[in-house]
């Protein structure tokens, strides 16, 4: 067993930086709204470091008896079905970071697995940070989903087709090599991280024919991950080119993933990024500006919110922490339509 993180208070949460550095030129931005506090980055990293052993899939029965039932019966009236987005920056300062969500996902996957045992569906999405040029073509735009990856550090592979026909992962997958495919984007991305125009566009590119078709589903809790070393926008030193970001602010966000799903609480935000002080990293490694308004946006889910540390040795106790969230959301989740 991993030592668990202690569930943040997402007021009071702190995030950390990348370990590397990929805007040298910039100044640290250290400034964080007051009330953020240290996040403790230590952990067992002990876990599942390869991906090649087996071909488990997201089997929705199994687990302890005792915690699939006490999840049976909290969620009897809550979700049947769950909608996972992962919004990865491909800046390149990512690499290890990517890296180490790929080795924290498949305990993340079987801790669902036994946690949520009622849920009968699964939709797991992958998008980047900028407008993803190796994806299909027709699918390079924000938000579009990731079927194929490439550049430096990429898997440099093509994941699809996935087992429902769609551009999305379900539990019909082996979703840990599938996962680990396509959450592997590279680090060859636009280092203006425009996190929330993905995020945004990705459930909103729905319709028939659109890349994302089918993906979220009005009657599935939302579960979006951002993961990422910078703010958005992010620092940008090429000749003096400025940073515009995501258009909008966090409210702006906020009330966007509330139209969709109807209710605040159809949605779970997770987030693991960089926040000052006491980062886990040295302000020496890295330049990459806090993520003030990615923690912001969070930070208004309230209880459905919960951010952790990107500079931490393991991303397993934050997931451990997911889990424990996602379950109580599931619980409450109320149908819309």
């Amino acid at each position: 067993m991993r030592r668990t993180l202690a569930k943040l208070p997402v007021a009071g949460a702190l995030l950390a930086c990348a370990a590397q550095n990929d805007h040298p030129e910039e100044e640290v931005d250290a400034g964080i709204e007051e009330g953020i506090t240290a996040v403790d980055a230590a952990g067992d990293s002990s876990g599942i470091d390869s991906l090649s052993g087996g071909s488990a899939k997201l089997d929705v029965v199994g687990g302890d008896a005792e915690a699939s039932a006490s999840a049976a019966e909290s969620s009897e009236d809550g979700c049947k079905k769950v909608d996972f987005l992962f919004v990865i920056d491909d800046s390149n300062s990512m690499g290890t970071n990517q890296a180490e969500l790929i080795r924290s996902f498949p305990e993340f996957v079987t801790t669902i697995q036994s946690s949520l045992a009622s849920v009968q569906s699964y939709h797991v999405g992958v998008v980047t940070s900028d407008q993803y040029e190796f994806n299909e073509p027709g699918c390079t735009m924000y938000g579009a989903l990731v079927t194929q990856t490439g550049g430096k550090e990429s898997s440099a592979r093509q994941c699809d087709p996935y087992a429902g026909g769609a551009r999305f992962m379900t539990d019909a997958d082996d979703l840990m090599a599938t996962f680990a495919c396509a959450a592997q984007v590279g680090t060859g991305g636009d280092n203006d991280e425009a996190m929330m125009s993905s995020a945004t566009a990705a459930i909103a590119m729905n319709a028939t024919g659109a890349c994302n078709e089918g993906f979220a589903r009005s009657d599935a809790l939302l579960v979006v991950v951002l993961i990422t070393d910078e703010d958005d926008p992010g620092t940008c030193v090429n000749g003096g080119m400025s940073c515009n970001g995501s258009p909008g602010d966090p409210q702006d966000w906020y009330d966007h993933f509330v139209s969709v799903k109807g209710v605040a609480t159809n949605v779970v935000a997770l987030s693991l990024t960089r926040g000052s002080p006491s980062n886990a990293c040295s302000f020496a490694q890295g330049t990459e500006k806090d993520g003030t308004r990615i923690m912001q946006f969070v930070q208004l889910f309230g209880g459905n919110g919960l951010l952790g540390d990107i500079c931490a040795q393991s991303f397993g106790p934050f997931f451990d922490d997911a889990v424990a969230l996602i379950q109580s959301a599931c619980s409450e989740f109320t149908p819309q339509g």
